[in-house]
């Protein structure tokens, strides 16, 4: 009995077992036969659902296999449950029969396949052809679901074929203006409640019929609507939050926003968008701001640069509507961008961070020009007495040209702003010449900052680095080997009694050429630099340049000073001298120092050091070379007295390191430079 009780528990125990390898099994082989059709194993209650926001495509040049991304109202990608590439599948072969290619049921055309990848949320339909303008469309109430994701789409979205690449159209979708109260003149708020109000429209919705655009850029980001109280301190109602994490190569953070179009306003307006920049951007980027009319992100209308905008705190930067328009005179969806350029190469780290669109708002510009403003005369600017030529350096009409070599830059003063500028000019053969003036520029090249005046052989252009404001047929004024004078205007204004940014005007022997502009601080970076830049001009070209009217002083100074203004030195020691330059010159040499007398008595080194030999006087002077010449400082007499211990320059007593410490301190009157016709 015992022997038959045990041998029972045995075989209870031996089902168990064998009922339990066999759900194993079972599970096993569900993993399996899920995993060989590249779905996710959850459960139903696992399923994420998603509202198709947006559809895009990589931009293949291949006819007959496209790549198709989906992304949800919020710009987020819809995780499919894909991570490798897998057979068609009973899940992808169902959305065939939602699908249209050419006017078709996808699952009535030969061949044609869709199929999993290994992005999380794309599919790879493949196996068709498309004639020039053919189409697939993925109709509004298709419905893709597997055991991680189900999607339903709520418009129509036609993926077609130019000929050369892909571009997707979402359907139109009706504005309809629910009840939510915004503040007069508002676009948005960037809350939940405004997009409501913008009856659904996709925040992030590119422009599929414009060559460039590349509807993926928001694919490596996350973003969604922050609360008030999730919002940095400050916020209004909360915003549109767009971050990314820290990426190895990542360039280009960029997303797009459409508006609403039920408020009036004047073309002259300015559109104020409220942004918190978070503090963990690096710096280095420019901040591109770009209409959807514009087939280029990177042409934007207005670029700021990061150096002027605050990380960890709210920024407001304005930009002017008329920028902004499409053909029907509203306010088109505009693109944000973070470029980093060269800022980090290919395999450095770019840091993470976010933005925070807070609200844009319409406001009223009205701009006030500061009447203060001066036009300076080119000899008050450089040290230009006289007419001086510049040669171009192009061998042939054919040449290509590279306006990267500095000696393309015929001279650039880069340590003041100026208002404006009139120089007289004349150019010796106008059938193939091209040099262009800066005004405030940030650096040598036009393309970095600043505002260029530009003339060539068929026109006069003024502008940015990313706006034409004035482009004009070149004046019947100018003739080969006539002169002309140009007058050229940069001067500030203010929105508010805050600058805001310059005016810009140009006169060609006294006729204004265009008309004015205002260049906004968000257009257009501006700096110190001001110059004339030869371009694309060929070696039998002379372009030459002369006052109007010759400055009564010279526009650069050398105030030559010793140590606390001494003026004597014991025999065996130094005695410091130190040069304060105005009217900085790019290209300029160094300063050399010179003893205009009395070498028996003393010694000068290239650190302007004076070392007593004998007792005596010494008359010393310091000299520079630039482009206009070479030019000389005050001279300084020099006694030396009797014998001292020899000390090195620099070193030696406390008190002679706080003379050399307070040399920057001297103050001592400025003798303007006199120009040493033997170059000394």
């Amino acid at each position: 009995m015992k022997t038959k009780k045990i041998k029972n528990i045995f075989l209870c125990l031996l089902c168990v077992i064998c009922a339990g390898v066999f759900a194993a099994s079972i599970a096993t082989l569900n993993v399996e036969n899920a995993r060989a059709e590249g779905v996710a194993t959850a459960t139903a209650e696992n399923v994420k659902e998603y509202t198709v926001g947006s559809v895009s495509v990589y931009h293949l040049s291949t006819n007959g296999k496209v790549f198709v991304l989906f992304f949800d109202g919020e710009g987020n990608g819809c995780d499919l449950g894909y991570t490798t590439w897998v057979v068609p599948d009973t899940y992808t072969t169902k959305f065939e029969e939602y699908l249209m290619i050419n006017g078709k049921k996808m699952s009535e055309v030969d061949g044609v396949t869709i199929q999993g990848m290994d992005m999380s949320n794309a599919l790879c339909i493949d196996g068709f052809y498309l004639s020039d303008g053919g189409k697939i469309v993925i109709p509004k109430g298709a419905v893709f679901e597997n055991a991680s994701a189900k999607l339903t789409f709520t418009r129509t979205y036609t993926i077609t074929w130019d000929g050369e690449k892909y571009t997707v159209e979402a359907e139109h979708q009706e504005t309809v203006f629910p009840d939510y109260t915004m503040e007069e003149g508002m676009l948005s708020d960037f809350t939940e409640k405004s997009v409501k109000r913008l009856g659904g429209q996709d925040y992030h919705d590119a422009v599929p019929d414009k060559d460039g655009w590349n509807t993926n850029y928001h694919s490596y980001f996350k973003s969604g609507f922050a609360t008030e109280k999730e919002a940095p301190e400050g916020s209004t109602n909360g915003g549109y939050k767009f971050e990314w994490d820290t990426t190895t190569g990542l360039l280009y953070p960029s997303i797009m926003f459409r508006f609403r179009d039920d408020i009036p306003f004047d073309s002259d307006d300015e559109m104020v968008f409220r942004i918190y920049f978070s503090a963990t951007l690096d710096k280095s980027f420019s901040f591109w701001i770009t209409s959807s009319t514009n087939p280029r992100v990177w042409e934007a209308e207005n670029m700021v640069s990061g150096l002027t905008l605050t990380m960890g705190g709210w920024n407001e930067i304005r930009v002017p509507v008329a920028d902004y328009l499409d053909k029907n005179g509203k306010i088109a969806p505009i693109a944000f961008t973070l470029a980093y350029n060269q800022s980090f190469k290919p395999n450095e780290n770019v840091p993470g961070g976010y933005l925070l669109f807070d609200t844009v708002k319409l406001q009223e510009s009205v701009k006030v020009v500061d009447d203060n403003y001066k036009i300076y005369d080119i000899s008050e600017i450089v040290p230009l007495s006289g007419e001086k030529t510049y040669t171009g350096e192009l061998d042939s009409y054919s040449d290509s040209f590279d306006y990267n070599k500095d000696c393309n830059i015929a001279f650039a003063r880069m340590d003041k702003t100026f208002t404006g500028m009139k120089v007289k000019v004349k150019v010796n053969d106008l059938s193939r010449f091209s040099f262009y003036f800066v005004l405030n520029g940030t650096n040598k090249y036009y393309v970095d900052g600043g505002v260029f005046y530009w003339f060539s052989n068929n026109s006069v252009l003024v502008g940015t680095a990313t706006k034409t404001y004035i482009s004009e047929p070149l004046p019947g004024s100018i003739q080969a080997n006539k002169e002309f004078i140009v007058e050229m205007t940069c001067a500030p204004y203010y929105v508010d009694g805050i600058k805001a940014g310059n005016y810009i005007a140009l006169k060609v022997d006294g006729t204004e050429i265009g008309s004015g502009s205002y260049v906004s601080g968000a257009s257009c970076n501006f700096g110190n630099w001001t110059g004339l830049y030869l371009h694309n001009t060929t070696k039998a070209v002379n372009v030459t340049v002369a006052p109007v009217a010759q400055a009564s002083e010279p526009a650069i100074s050398l105030n030559l000073s010793t140590s606390l203004n001494a003026t004597t030195v014991k025999v065996g020691e130094s005695l410091g001298t130190k040069v304060k330059v105005t009217g900085k010159l790019y290209k300029a040499d160094d300063i050399r120092y010179v003893i205009v007398s009395g070498e028996e008595y003393a010694e000068i080194d290239n650190d302007g050091y004076i070392t007593g030999k004998a007792n005596g006087k010494v008359v010393i002077k310091a000299v520079a070379t630039n482009d206009f010449g070479t030019f000389s400082s005050n001279e300084i007499e020099i006694t030396v007295g009797k014998s001292g211990v020899p000390k090195k320059k620099g070193c030696g007593s406390a008190a002679e390191s706080g003379v050399i410490a307070l040399l920057a301190l001297a103050g001592v009157a400025v003798v303007m430079l006199i120009k040493n016709k033997k170059g000394e």
